[in-house]
């Protein structure tokens, strides 16, 4: 009932909900090693901008783009840069975030 009386008028998703999965989203694809390589990875930093409300119930388009990368002498890994949106339908996104990974392999 709060939450047909907030702003809103209905249930949407938390910002911390939305960009928790957008989150775990890059953590699992960057760490992945189906491919035979055993890599482990860093969310360095992420930024996120919420323009429109996601609804409880609503399909979401998690969407990432990798904008640059190169490697980290210091680091000893891929330091990539993201571009990531979260969309409800076809237009304007609901989220759209930036953020920096590092992808070093597993020793």
């Amino acid at each position: 009932q709060a939450a047909y009386r907030a702003h809103f008028g209905d249930v949407i998703a938390s910002g911390q909900q939305t960009s928790a999965t957008m989150m775990g989203l890059v953590a699992s694809h960057f760490s992945r090693a189906d491919d035979g390589v055993q890599r482990q990875t860093l969310l360095l930093n992420f930024n996120f901008s919420f323009k429109l409300p996601v609804y409880a119930g609503q399909d979401v388009r998690l969407e990432w783009r990798v904008s640059s990368v190169e490697w980290n002498q210091r680091m000893q890994g891929m330091v990539g840069q993201l571009e990531g949106k979260a969309s409800v339908e076809h237009g304007k996104p609901n989220v759209i975030a930036r953020g920096t990974v590092l992808v070093q392999p597993r020793q």
